[in-house]
């Protein structure tokens, strides 16, 4: 079996939508249960981000490119409860964002994907990967 790192290190290969690659780190060595999917609805390709997340259980959260509902409604509240990883489907500035946001929780992003030609990009937060002694 795969483990987290080289999970990470072989990426999603070149797919808008690199969803089987996220869900393959939630069932690495260090598995890690994804507690949000988040998707821009303004897009189709977060739309079908969301329906195969959903599919796998995955709580959905909608923005419309602006995080502030979501952060103070939902990830700020989740993450002072502990680390939880989170996958998403994003405009680069959305994640952009989250992702400073996250740090104050000891969140990183550890997977990001960006597809050629499209404004979006997928990506995983979730505890930064432990370094091998």
């Amino acid at each position: 079996m795969a483990t987290r790192r080289e999970l990470l290190k072989a990426g999603a290969a070149g797919s808008v939508l690199p969803l089987s690659g996220l869900a393959s780190m939630a069932r690495a060595s260090e598995p890690l249960a994804v507690q949000r999917a988040v998707y821009d609805d303004r897009f189709a390709e977060g739309l079908a981000f969301a329906r195969e997340a959903g599919g796998r259980g995955w709580p959905l959260r909608a923005i419309r490119g602006d995080v502030t509902d979501l952060w103070f409604h939902d990830l700020h509240g989740l993450w002072k409860q502990g680390p939880a990883p989170v996958a998403g489907l994003t405009a680069r500035d959305s994640l952009f964002c989250l992702e400073r946001l996250a740090w104050d929780a000891g969140l990183r992003v550890v997977s990001r994907e960006e597809a050629a030609g499209s404004p979006l990009v997928s990506w995983l937060i979730a505890p930064p990967l432990r370094t091998l002694a």
